[in-house]
C-alpha cells in the first residue's frame, strides 16, 4: 500500500513511514478490509502539510493487531468529530486547507469497518492554529482488529 502512494506523497514532499512491532500474524478478513487502509493513507495524503511525513504503525500483541495512520494536518474540530464518517460530511478545517474530497471516504471506510465489527477511532494532538485560522495538529486514525 505504501508503495502505491509513493509518487503521490512525493509530490507533497511526504515520506511514508511504516513502522511495526514485528511480524503481524494474517487474519482472516472480508477482502473489503483493504479499502480501510488505503483511505486512511489516501486521506492522510490529501491533508498532509507539504513536508511532514505520514507514519504508519502496525503492532501485534496477544489480543491482536493494531493499526494507525497518523500525519500532520489541519484537525477535525471537536464539534464534527461526531459527524466525520457521516456521508458526503467535510469538516469546516479540512474545507479551508483542501478543495479536494467529496466526504465519502470516512463513510466507506467505516461501513468496512462496522461489517468486520470494528471501530474506527481519531485523535488529533499538538494543535496550534496556522496564519491563516487552519487549526492544524497531529492526526491518527486507527482501529484494533482482536483475536477471537
Amino acid at each position: 500500500m505504501r508503495r502505491i502512494f509513493k509518487d503521490v506523497a512525493a509530490n507533497k514532499n511526504v515520506l511514508i513511514k511504516l513502522k511495526s512491532n514485528g511480524n503481524i500474524s494474517p487474519v482472516p478478513l472480508y477482502e473489503s478490509f483493504i479499502t480501510i487502509p488505503f483511505i486512511f493513507i489516501e486521506n492522510a495524503i490529501k491533508y498532509s502539510v507539504n513536508g511532514h511525513d505520514i507514519n504508519i504503525f502496525l503492532s501485534e500483541d496477544k489480543d491482536g493487531i493494531f493499526i494507525s495512520v497518523s500525519s500532520y494536518g489541519p484537525i477535525v474540530l471537536d464539534e464534527d468529530q461526531s459527524k466525520i464518517f457521516d456521508k458526503g460530511f467535510k469538516d469546516e478545517n479540512a474545507k479551508k486547507f483542501s478543495g479536494k474530497g467529496s466526504g465519502i471516504g470516512l463513510f466507506i471506510a467505516n461501513n468496512v469497518a462496522k461489517a468486520h465489527n470494528f471501530e474506527i477511532l481519531y485523535n488529533s494532538t499538538d494543535q496550534v492554529k496556522d496564519k491563516t485560522g487552519i487549526i492544524l495538529g497531529k492526526n491518527t486514525f486507527s482501529l484494533s482488529i482482536e483475536f477471537h
